[in-house]
């Protein structure tokens, strides 16, 4: 555990905030420093898939998904919608296309 002293003081606000607002804090606070993931970064928080983040910003799919995963790293989230709903203070299962699990192909 970490213990407080110089140099390790956190200040919490509580304010409204647009999610544009919240996405930057989150990156920064996570370390998304270099501009490739800000930029990538902002793409995910549009809902575009990869290949469009890799049409418009001229990379290759592979180098966004390199990209991505070094996102994930840095922020811990197993995937785009955790991702994004801890970026932004939603529920995941808000973000999700199916609310309810799949059944297995031999019980359909």
């Amino acid at each position: 555990m970490a213990q407080a002293g110089v140099g390790n003081e956190i200040a919490v606000t509580m304010e409204r905030s647009s999610p544009a607002e919240r996405l930057d804090l989150f990156s920064r606070a996570c370390g998304l420093t270099s501009a490739r993931e800000a930029e990538l970064f902002g793409h995910l928080a549009t809902g575009a898939h990869t290949r469009r983040i890799a049409e418009s910003m001229f990379l290759s799919e592979l180098k966004v998904q390199d990209h991505l995963k070094a996102i994930f790293a840095k922020t811990g989230a197993p995937k785009r919608s955790v991702l994004l709903a801890r970026a932004t203070a939603l529920n995941p299962t808000h973000l999700s296309r199916r609310t309810r699990p799949r059944r297995p192909l031999h019980e359909r």
